[in-house]
């Protein structure tokens, strides 16, 4: 046998091996997650980022063969996801302004139980916070989207950085744009620099802000499935805007809230037609459609309670009418009657003899 073919008969011998391994402790059940050394991150914030589980306790595994929905399943140890939660871990403490963390794992079998113990010893180093906040595309912005955009910021100089919040703060600035007019608005880059020297970071949000546009001509449909019809003018006037305010997509929900809230519709959709904006005058139509419920409701009522220490059940029939005298108001009215102490009833002379003419029944 020849050099070259000893060692690869060799390396495939050595990878069997570890195949035969890793086959072999997938049936191993998690026994314990120990984390060490995280002095920043709660062990519970980390579980949550790993995909790797602790095995439930032995009530609950017995429950779950009994009924998966009665108990938990055994959670057995993946080789390939506990690597893999190796690198999520690396990149969930970066995005929390630790750069240098350094993570090293330890795994203990017992054979005999046929479980695994982890340990996850992490060393976080030096924490970035915030150096500074640069915007860029927001001069000469309206004094009223500058007070949006100032007003209750996500993070401020001097707070730990934290990626979610800056993609989240990202997401809060585009909203006060499109609630001021700017829908074309585009996020040009969210850099984060960090300096060397003090390993800190710089924000920086460019957007291109785009024209401003306003609510343009209004278009109420109802549907044509259903025969009421509420008068457009009591539509328009739930509104909450008119043509030429400047476009909000905040104002555009709120109507829709006020729409459903009054009960005559089943549903309610207000949609800006955006492809059909007008550059020229800057406005953007707006597409309102409705579908009315039934005007007319009778509602049959049936009860029981114990008023004046007896039995006593009642009845009843409701009438609604969600459009009275047009307008969306509402209207409703009720019938009720009830029969007390029932028990004493004497039916037969309920149905016989003087009936119910007899008030001593």
């Amino acid at each position: 046998m020849t050099p070259k073919s000893l060692v690869c008969l060799l390396l495939l011998l050595s990878f069997g091996q570890t195949s035969f391994a890793q086959e072999s402790i997938r049936s191993y059940e998690v026994d314990k997650i120990r984390f060490v050394g995280n002095e920043t991150l709660r062990d519970d914030l980390l579980l949550a980022v790993i995909q790797t589980r602790e095995t439930p306790m032995g009530i609950w595994k017995f429950l779950y063969k009994i009924s998966e929905k009665l108990g938990d399943k055994p959670e057995l140890f993946d080789p390939l996801a506990f690597e893999a939660d190796y690198e999520r871990l690396k990149s969930f403490y970066q995005d929390q302004g630790f750069f240098g963390v350094a993570i090293d794992t330890n795994i203990v079998l017992h054979h005999a139980a046929k479980a695994v113990e982890l340990t996850i010893r992490v060393h976080e180093g030096q924490r970035s916070y915030i150096d500074s906040i640069t915007f860029v595309g927001f001069d000469h912005l309206p004094s009223v989207l500058t007070e949006e955009i100032e007003l209750n910021p996500l993070f401020k100089i001097g707070d730990p950085f934290i990626m979610d919040h800056v993609i989240a703060e990202r997401g809060r600035i585009v909203n006060a744009f499109f609630n001021n007019g700017y829908v074309d608005v585009r996020v040009d880059s969210v850099p984060a620099y960090r300096f060397a020297s003090t390993n800190n970071i710089k924000v920086v949000f460019a957007f291109t802000r785009g024209n401003r546009y306003q609510f343009g001509d209004v278009r109420v449909e109802q549907d044509s499935t259903v025969a009421e019809r509420v008068t457009e003018e009591v539509i328009l006037r739930h509104l909450d805007f008119r043509k030429g305010d400047f476009f909000s997509d905040a104002r555009k929900v709120d109507s829709e809230r006020n729409l459903n809230r009054l009960g005559v519709f089943e549903g309610s959709k207000v949609e800006p037609v955006v492809a059909s904006k007008s550059d020229s005058l800057m406005q953007i139509p707006i597409s309102v459609f409705v579908r009315p419920r039934p005007f007319q409701e009778l509602v049959p009522e049936i009860g029981i309670n114990d008023e004046n220490n007896a039995f006593n059940i009642q009845f009843g029939i409701g009438y609604n009418n969600r459009n009275f005298l047009g307008g969306a108001r509402n209207s409703s009215a009720k019938l009720r009657l009830q029969v007390q102490s029932i028990q004493d009833i004497e039916f037969s002379r309920v149905f016989g003899g003087t009936g119910l003419r007899d008030s001593s029944v």
